[in-house]
């Protein structure tokens, strides 16, 4: 029953194949042929678009005033274009001779975005205590290089038991424990963290 049914499928399947190379040869066989009777008898050489049709002169002479138009409107692009680039040059010149001029009148016990951070770290420690102190204020009694959650910190401590945590990789403060009258905790930024552990 197998071999019937492989045979009746094998059947169809080159009587498909028959059908469509069929269809093929009859249709560019009709192209070729309507190819053949578009040209002129006398001369086969003669290709159907040797020669472009003639147009009006009110619409050449309209072409051409488009064109013009079009060619000044690019040539006032590429000059604002250009005008615009220079801008941008010169305002990272200016930005460039700011930052150097920045980065050498930072005395040395100051605290700078530019200082070099520790090993591992994206910020220093004394970046990371001037974040805390722009946090919260008062004043550090010690910082802390440590790993909550998988995310490295500085774990900056101040006189009244406060403590607030940087993201030693971004400069963010992650979280903050800030001590009240009944040494309760208050988080005010915990968008990494569920809980922090001690």
């Amino acid at each position: 029953m197998s071999q019937r049914l492989a045979l009746v499928i094998a059947a169809a399947l080159t009587a498909f194949v028959l059908v469509i190379v069929g269809g093929l040869s009859v249709y560019m066989s009709g192209a070729t042929s309507q190819t053949a009777g578009a040209l002129p008898a006398g001369d086969a050489s003669v290709t159907p678009s040797a020669a472009p049709a003639a147009l009006d002169p009110t619409v050449e002479a309209l072409l051409r005033e488009r064109e013009a138009a079009y060619q000044a409107a690019l040539a006032e692009a590429n000059a604002r274009l250009e005008a615009a680039n220079a801008q941008i040059a010169s305002a990272n010149q200016q930005l460039a001779s700011a930052t150097q001029a920045r980065a050498t009148s930072n005395a040395p016990g100051s605290v700078s975005l530019a200082a070099a951070p520790s090993a591992g770290a994206a910020i220093s420690e004394q970046q990371a205590i001037a974040v805390a102190q722009r946090y919260y204020g008062g004043q550090v009694v010690a910082v802390e290089r440590e790993t909550e959650h998988g995310l490295p910190v500085y774990d900056v401590k101040f006189s009244d038991r406060s403590a607030v945590y940087v993201d030693a990789t971004t400069g963010q403060v992650v979280y903050a424990r800030i001590a009240t009258g009944e040494d309760s905790e208050h988080r005010f930024d915990d968008r990494r963290h569920d809980e922090h552990d001690d």
